[in-house]
């Protein structure tokens, strides 16, 4: 939330189908999980823009293990390319704007390593806490 704050005006949120979509169902089963929406929702946005704008050429930028997993980016409109972050980076190092795309994807992923480290952490205090002042009843 702070990024988009600090850059107002070059971002924008966009409402979708799909979103709305899916608050519907949370309204009706606040449990349910919902795998995929961020993708179709892009996918939503993308066609729209596109569609809208027949000089318009996108990028869409996703993690390394998104490009290789993710049916949808076959999906994508013929004027989106998409682009994992690994290979955006090599490109920036190609063209000498950045020293090290291999540094600075090795310290990604050490931090990553060590937030999940600290949220299972942070996971397992509030769970033991929490199960501390947990009183069972049946029903």
């Amino acid at each position: 939330m702070d990024w988009i704050r600090a850059n107002f005006g070059q971002v924008e949120i966009v409402p979708t189908e799909i979103y709305a979509e899916y608050e519907a169902l949370q309204a009706i089963n606040p449990n349910m999980r919902s795998n995929g929406r961020g993708e179709q929702a892009a996918l939503e946005v993308l066609a729209y823009e596109v569609a809208s704008h027949p000089e318009l050429q996108a990028l869409l930028l996703l993690e390394d293990s998104d490009i290789r997993s993710r049916e949808f980016v076959r999906l994508l409109p013929e004027r989106v390319t998409a682009l994992s972050t690994g290979d955006l980076l090599h490109e920036l190092e190609s063209a000498c704007r950045i020293q090290s795309s291999d540094q600075i994807l090795d310290e990604a992923a050490a931090r990553g390593s060590q937030h999940r480290k600290a949220e299972a952490n942070d996971c397992g205090r509030a769970c033991a806490s929490a199960a501390s002042r947990t009183i069972v009843t049946t029903e």
